[in-house]
């Protein structure tokens, strides 16, 4: 080998080590005001200090709502809820908060089935309140004082559209008030340490925090106060990152950023003062997001590199479990407009939104155009031939919300089925043994009937018209069920007749296989969690190359 091809070799190793070290992130974590740990968190990617709800401000001592505080104490957090009397000046701060009441005409012909603010108490047609007197507007507050106060003044509140006050005539007091609990209101002097619940009110709130603060954090009514270094959900945060070459998603690796959006945008916040009981059944976005922010095989902290985007709205905390949520995905969309350059670089279309109340994400022309293209995770998904906005007739679909046939009329020529050997059940939980097959129809919401009927053994039988089943994309369903339309649903047995043994054998391998998929537990082998990230990470493959036309913008992220 000749010198010049010797040299020549060796700049070629030293610029290929040199490529496999180079990368154009690089770690910088900004600083913030000294005081910010005192009561809040410093986040290191924004170098602002993150607060919990109602506060901001360098060091969150600027109260947003100082009436809905309990004291002057600069430790309290506000309470803004309709379960007991606020002060007046409370519910009138809250309002005025930005985007508290957004003006969102949603077209319904059914009726109103979305709350009109973002805070629950202004759904209450009247709220009683009251206000002090003797003091100006800066110097009341929400401490809960006895009804026979001196300088108190009751007042009656009218929340919507537009908010309007009346004072109430002292002949019109009531004798007590009773909580939306059922239980009566007390003056805070009555509560030993200030505290609301227990017998002598000695119970401080409940903790709601994601991953139990991950032991670096104290749990402030569902908000993490974190050791100075960490931030964000569960102080999982630590680093931050910038680009030189602007944002370049690692298609080959797939990584899912999470948004750690400040509390006074999206909270998960208590349902008027209580933190509200809500079932195991409409939690799939609080489980997802317990195992993401621990997983980082999956997630990251450097969003340059990211394919994805989770953005925490937390919307069951504001419509329950039946409402819809666009309402709080419009306010957080128009925030991310504002701030991130990731979600103007796709139109958000890489945004993932969890919806998992009975609606989901139905109703899809209620959701504005900033936020109809992202990814929606729900728990079924609708497929309709005829999309709810184009129907002409304001009343279709309503007939579902009329009064059941009577039993025999539903399906003309269907005999009345009363073997009682029968291997089919409505319910999965009902002589199950014995069960070969179990429905699975759809309920008035989604239903959990299928994820039952899995969890049993038994082979489902799903009769959910123009629905898409959870995962349908990545598991085989064939696998493990039967699917019948309700236009065949008069000869269910016959069709169940002619599965043979060795079939069935067949399906309820596949149940036993597949089970794991319908569950998030992960002591128990819940697999959930999995199927959620593969799902998503699909649909990121295909935002890439079918739809890779809608990001014709993404190179104004790079310079």
């Amino acid at each position: 080998m000749n010198s010049s091809f010797r040299i020549l070799a060796a700049v070629l190793v030293a610029l290929s080590c040199r490529a496999e070290a180079w990368s154009p992130f690089r770690e910088e974590t900004k600083t913030c005001h000294p005081e910010c740990s005192r009561h809040g968190n410093c986040n290191g990617e924004t170098g602002q200090c993150d607060c919990p709800f109602g506060l901001t401000g360098p060091t969150c001592t600027e109260r947003l709502l100082p009436a809905c505080h309990p004291s002057t104490n600069d430790s309290t957090t506000p309470f803004y809820g309709a379960a007991y009397p606020k002060n007046c000046a409370c519910y009138r701060q809250l309002r005025a908060l930005p985007g508290a009441c957004p003006d969102v005409k949603f077209e319904d012909p059914g009726g109103r089935d979305f709350l009109p603010c973002l805070y629950e108490a202004f759904d209450n047609p009247i709220l009683l309140c009251y206000q002090y007197t003797d003091r100006p507007e800066a110097e009341q507050l929400s401490d809960s004082p006895p009804l026979d106060h001196p300088g108190l003044e009751l007042r009656k509140i009218k929340t919507w559209p537009s908010m309007a006050e009346e004072v109430l005539p002292r002949d019109q007091w009531p004798k007590e008030v009773h909580t939306n609990d059922n239980g009566v209101w007390r003056p805070l002097r009555d509560c030993p340490d200030n505290y609301y619940e227990g017998k002598s009110c000695e119970i401080a709130d409940p903790y709601h925090c994601f991953r139990n603060c991950s032991g670096v954090g104290q749990c402030v009514r569902g908000w993490c106060h974190c050791q100075p270094g960490y931030w964000g959900h569960g102080c999982t945060r630590r680093k931050a990152y910038t680009s030189s070459a602007g944002w370049l998603p690692n298609h080959a690796d797939m990584k899912i950023y999470v948004y750690d959006l400040p509390e006074n945008v999206a909270t998960r916040r208590e349902n008027n003062d209580w933190w509200s009981l809500i079932d195991a059944i409409y939690l799939a976005e609080i489980e997802f997001m317990e195992q993401l922010l621990s997983d980082w095989s999956v997630r990251t902290e450097n969003p340059w590199e990211a394919s994805l985007f989770v953005v925490p709205t937390f919307a069951l905390w504001y419509t329950r479990n039946t409402g819809g949520p666009y309402l709080i995905f419009n306010w957080v969309s128009r925030y991310l407009q504002q701030t991130s350059p990731f979600w103007n670089a796709t139109g958000g279309r890489n945004h993932v939104f969890f919806a998992t109340n009975d609606q989901g994400a139905c109703r899809l022309q209620q959701a504005p155009d900033e936020v109809q293209h992202s990814i929606k995770v729900v728990h079924y998904g609708l497929s309709p031939r005829r999309p709810y906005a184009h129907h002409s007739n304001p009343q279709a679909g309503q007939h579902m919300m009329g009064a059941l046939p009577l039993p025999g009329h539903r399906f003309e020529g269907f005999p009345e089925f009363t073997a009682v050997n029968s291997p089919l059940h409505t319910h999965p939980m009902v002589d199950q043994e014995r069960a070969k097959f179990c429905l699975a129809p759809s309920g008035f919401g989604w239903g959990v009937r299928l994820t039952q009927v899995m969890m049993t053994g038994c082979v489902p039988v799903i009769i959910q018209d123009h629905m898409y089943q959870a995962f349908w994309d990545v598991i085989p369903y064939e696998e493990f069920s039967i699917r019948i339309s309700r236009a065949d649903l008069h000869r269910i047995v016959e069709i169940l007749d002619v599965v043979t043994p060795e079939q069935l054998i067949k399906l309820q391998e596949g149940v036993a296989k597949w089970r794991s998929a319908f569950h998030w537990i992960e002591d128990l082998g819940g697999m959930a969690y999995n199927y959620t990230v593969k799902a998503l990470k699909r649909r990121a493959l295909h935002l890439w190359s079918e739809d890779f036309r809608h990001l014709r913008h993404a190179h104004r992220l790079r310079s």
